[in-house]
């Protein structure tokens, strides 16, 4: 009985000693790997080149401050410099109605003038002539002047209110052409009254069928003016003293 026991542990322990032993280290052949089925969230959806030396709240120092809408910066509109503001424009006399019976006159009698400028009569305005003179008829404010150029001379005509030419005038820049009879008396006249006297400008003047010369002559602060007719004849003198 002894014996027969003796033999079935023999046998046990041979059987044990042929199997291989195991290993703590072995991994099963079948199952699932807890250790890595499980996704790593730790390093989900993060970017894959992060400066861990960046700080993770926003620099207040890096961002601008609002805009106040309210408040304008000095430096967008530039302060006005006044040396480059134009300088104001005076505006010129305001465009008058010529009535058509002038315009008809005057386009016949001047057919060739330009620039023409029309302007009701006024006595205190500069004109070549001292219209004391010319022996026309008076004028009044309801009357018209018309300035133009003709010939490479300036011209000045006059017309009343009715459409009647009154006189032209224009000034001589080359006395050179003065006609004989005029330049004589002229000479004549400095030579026994007005001694020291030169030939200041000279007016020709036109008035219906009379052409007559206005001489103007200065010697210091004096001034003389002569009406001389085309054959030479003094009709009038005024003489002027300049007031300083």
């Amino acid at each position: 009985m002894k014996l027969s026991i003796f033999l079935v542990a023999a046998a046990f322990t041979a059987f044990a000693a042929c199997k291989t032993p195991y290993k703590a280290t072995d991994k099963p052949t079948t199952g699932t790997d807890t250790t890595t089925s499980k996704a790593d969230t730790s390093s989900m959806n993060q970017p894959t080149n992060t400066d861990s030396t960046m700080p993770t709240k926003p620099d207040s120092t890096n961002i601008p401050a609002p805009v106040d809408s309210t408040k304008k910066d000095s430096t967008e509109t530039p302060s006005t410099d006044s040396s480059r503001i134009s300088p104001s424009v005076t505006p010129g006399p305001a465009a008058i109605v010529v009535p058509a019976t002038i315009i008809s006159t005057f386009t016949s009698q001047y057919p060739t003038a330009t620039e023409v400028v029309w302007a009701n009569h006024d006595s205190l305005a500069a004109v070549p002539i001292d219209l004391r003179m010319a022996d026309w008829e008076k004028m009044d404010a309801e009357d018209y002047m018309a300035t133009f150029e003709m010939d490479n001379e300036k011209y000045y005509a006059w017309y009343n209110s009715e459409g009647k030419w009154i006189g032209s005038a224009y000034k001589m820049d080359d006395i050179s052409k003065l006609p004989a009879p005029v330049s004589t008396a002229i000479k004549n006249a400095i030579k026994t009254k007005y001694t020291g006297y030169t030939i200041s400008n000279v007016n020709r003047e036109f008035q219906k069928d009379k052409k007559t010369y206005e001489v103007e002559l200065v010697k210091d602060d004096s001034k003389v003016r002569m009406l001389v007719t085309s054959n030479g004849k003094i009709t009038q003198v005024f003489k002027y003293v300049n007031k300083k």
